[in-house]
């Protein structure tokens, strides 16, 4: 089974927010902890390791907080996966298996998926709140 650990999931969590509030100003961390109810702490950690990457810089202060480095249209979610998963990876390394064929369709289409943006991800946050509203 293909999982993602909670701090990947509340990393993407977190960096999907502050693509929605790109060129808004720095989020301030207790934000986007109480809005997803993400313990704070365990974020700070995780915006950290995202910090060192380049993907978030941080701002000190009254009106200090994170924001992306770069357009949500130019940040792949690999990107943020790898950082705090490290590498990802599909097939089975074990040599010679009659299913190799398989498993490599599943590793491109996983990578397919991976190569998105955070501002794909956004228009289809809006397109599927956009289509809920109109369910009669």
């Amino acid at each position: 089974m293909f999982t993602l650990s909670a701090k990947a999931i509340y990393g993407v969590t977190a960096v999907v927010e502050l693509a929605q509030h790109y060129r808004s100003g720095p989020i301030q961390i207790r934000d986007i902890a109480s809005r997803h109810e993400i313990p704070q702490h365990y974020l700070e950690q995780i915006l950290s390791t995202l910090k060192r990457s380049g993907l978030v810089r941080s701002y000190r202060g009254a009106r200090g907080g994170y924001e992306l480095t770069a357009p949500p249209d130019s940040i792949a979610l690999r990107a943020v996966l790898t950082e705090l998963e490290g590498p990802l990876s599909v097939a089975p390394a074990g040599p010679g298996t009659s299913l190799r064929p398989l498993w490599d369709d599943l590793a491109a289409h996983i990578d397919g998926f991976l190569e998105q943006s955070l501002g794909d991800i956004l228009r289809r946050q809006t397109s599927t709140r956009v289509d809920a509203d109109f369910i009669i």
